[in-house]
């Protein structure tokens, strides 16, 4: 592709709004690009006669195919998805779990060491 140049188009304000809208978020020269290669597809397909069928029936294919790779690929996201949720769920209620074994170990070592002191503290009373 060449150096883009600015130039000067005659053409009805109609086919401007048109063409406007076709580029959508493109610049004028894409879609220019795009509608010449439209043009010369379509031109070529005028030039296959009878054969044009065949590249109808390819098209069609080709359109099909495409439209479930899109599908596979929809899924293969929305099943990434639901992994990432699914690890997330389960990590969170881990790290719950393990919070609630610390507090619980924590209480079982402040009653034993109050248990030791208290019996270390009646011994002393007794052998002292």
């Amino acid at each position: 592709m060449g150096e883009i140049k600015p130039r000067s188009m005659r053409m009805s304000d109609e086919n401007y709004s048109r063409l406007q809208e076709l580029s959508d978020n493109r610049s004028l020269d894409d879609t220019i690009s795009f509608l010449l290669k439209v043009y010369e597809k379509d031109e070529e397909r005028n030039g296959l006669g009878t054969q044009n069928t065949k590249l109808d029936e390819f098209d069609e294919l080709l359109q099909t195919l495409r439209s479930q790779y899109a599908t596979s690929l929809h899924l293969l996201g929305t099943a990434k998805e639901t992994v990432r949720g699914e690890f997330q769920e389960k990590f969170i209620k881990k790290e719950e779990m393990i919070h609630n074994l610390q507090e619980e170990l924590a209480s079982v070592q402040k009653k034993a060491f109050r248990k030791r002191w208290k019996t270390s503290g009646n011994l002393t009373k007794y052998t002292g």
